[in-house]
């Protein structure tokens, strides 16, 4: 074996650290363009990911806004929702609303659901009727009659053939009835002179007598009560005189109008007694009706008390005209209303509410609402009155403080409870007019409490409006019969007449008798009992 050198050995080993080097060289060639080639893959997929991420944050943006806008439409639907129920449930409340637990009138009331009449007072238990010892009324006999026919038993007798003696014992049976007798009265005017001096000299017509023919006070009297008391319209006035009649009195549809104007011009002073006599008094009703003249709307209202009533017509609704807003400005004592605003216009008079009205709105939340306090309230006034009828049978004038206080503070408490009632249904809801009439229900029985429990404090104030009321209804009934008033004359004559009549029937006088009395010129007059 050759032996190398030092030189050779260095060479060799030079040589193989060359060869070594280069091929790590190559290596590393080989492993940084791998390297590279996976960079580059890497720096692709890296690319390809910020795609992906870039097209995923791009639909999540475009999600993002489709699920705001889906938010937005779902809240609109949501509150389109509840605005329909809240709407739904209004409308429903109005369709179970009638004149029995609502202001409006009987009138309106559907024919073939009519409110049932429900009456204040707590149920006794008797049966319905007279009870046992009740005077009763029937109509009685006259003490003398203007016809009498003896009804004899026959002459002979029927079993045996024998005379038959006729005692002085009878038994009476008596007929009323009425028999129309058309008279015509003919009065003759002759003229004739002075034998001495010759002056020409001529009889006198009476009083009535202001044309060839005119009709008497017994048919003008009929016309008008007919017309203007039983509400028959005109021409079916004139129509039921020719009939009554037998045709010998046949009067136009004009004269009927003429009859109900003279009438009213004959009442004029008394109406102004009964004014004078309602701004005397202490404690006055007002109510009042639409009406409708010649086809637009007018309002009657009607001021009354026990034994006075005013009836008048204005164009507005709570504007009173003139005579009957002269007698408030006289007036100084307790009006009692429905809560007509306007009514407070009038600051120098004290003010009582109408509580039947608060009875019926209060049915109307206990009915649709099914809140609670609603029904206690109403029986709180009810038993409140009742025992107001009890002192005064008792002989007192007034409540006891310490009584009086305590319904004070039940009613308090009672209200406290409603708005906790109110309040619990309309927590978490937007849309609320459903619950609107007992929020204001309630807002009104708080700010008007002395108004309203007014009839405990002062026992000449009564418990409602109802004397007012009740003239109103008789309004309704003219209209609903005969359909309106043709023209503002009309129906002011007709406020002259009813005004008269009403006061007529409270003080229990003959209506036709003054009627004919009035055509005669005898005005009716009353007691001063304001």
């Amino acid at each position: 074996m050759k032996t190398l050198t030092r030189q050779q050995v260095l060479e060799k080993q030079n040589k193989d650290l060359r060869i070594r080097l280069e091929n790590l060289q190559v290596k590393l060639e080989i492993a940084s363009s791998s390297h590279e080639d996976g960079r580059k893959e890497d720096n692709e997929k890296i690319r390809s990911k910020d795609k992906v991420i870039a097209m995923l944050q791009a639909g999540l943006c475009s999600l993002t806004e489709e699920n705001e806008c889906l938010r937005q439409q779902n809240e609109a639907l949501r509150n389109a929702l509840e605005k329909s129920e809240d709407r739904a449930a209004k409308l429903e409340a109005m369709l179970k609303k009638d004149s029995s637990n609502s202001s409006k009138p009987p009138s309106s009331d559907s024919m073939f659901n009519k409110a049932k009449a429900e009456s204040g007072k707590a149920k006794s238990g008797k049966k319905v009727g007279g009870q046992p010892g009740h005077k009763g009324c029937r109509l009685l006999p006259s003490p003398n009659p203007d016809i009498i026919v003896d009804k004899m038993p026959p002459a002979t007798c029927p079993c045996c053939s024998g005379d038959v003696n006729i005692g002085d014992g009878y038994e009476p049976r008596q007929i009323v009835d009425i028999k129309v007798i058309v008279t015509t009265t003919e009065e003759r005017v002759y003229e004739g002179h002075c034998a001495k001096c010759g002056m020409e000299l001529s009889g006198e017509f009476s009083e009535g007598f202001n044309s060839p023919v005119g009709y008497g006070p017994n048919v003008k009297s009929t016309v008008a009560m007919l017309n203007a008391d039983a509400n028959v319209p005109v021409h079916k006035t004139a129509v039921f005189v020719s009939s009554l009649t037998e045709g010998r009195v046949n009067m136009s549809d004009g004269t009927v109008v003429n009859v109900t104007a003279e009438l009213a011009k004959k009442f004029a002073t008394t109406v102004q007694h009964i004014i004078i006599a309602l701004a005397a008094c202490g404690v006055l009703n007002v109510d009042e009706t639409g009406v409708r003249v010649n086809g637009k709307l007018s309002w009657m209202q009607i001021i009354s008390n026990e034994n006075f009533s005013l009836y008048g017509r204005s164009i507005k609704r709570g504007t009173l005209n003139d005579a009957m807003n002269n007698l408030i400005m006289l007036f100084t004592g307790v009006l009692v209303h429905d809560h007509l605003k306007s009514y407070y216009a009038f600051e120098h008079l004290t003010h009582a509410e109408c509580n039947v009205h608060i009875l019926r709105y209060l049915k109307a939340v206990t009915e649709i609402m099914k809140h609670p306090w609603a029904k206690e309230l109403a029986d709180l006034l009810l038993d409140a009155n009742k025992r107001k009828k009890e002192l005064i049978d008792a002989g007192l004038a007034s409540m006891g403080e310490d009584e009086s206080d305590g319904i004070i503070a039940k009613y308090t408490e009672i209200l406290d409870r409603g708005q906790k009632e109110y309040d619990s249904a309309i927590e978490g809801k937007k849309n609320i007019t459903y619950y609107d009439e007992e929020r204001r229900l309630l807002s009104r029985l708080r700010k008007y409490l002395i108004e309203h429990l007014r009839f405990l404090t002062d026992f000449e104030v009564p418990f409602s409006n109802n004397g007012a009321e009740h003239g109103a209804k008789h309004v309704k009934g003219k209209q609903k019969a005969s359909g309106g008033f043709r023209s503002d004359s009309g129906v002011d004559n007709y406020a002259v007449i009813a005004s008269v009549i009403a006061t007529l029937r409270k003080q229990r006088k003959h209506i036709f008798t003054a009627i004919k009395n009035a055509f005669m010129g005898q005005s009716p007059s009353f007691a001063d009992t304001g």
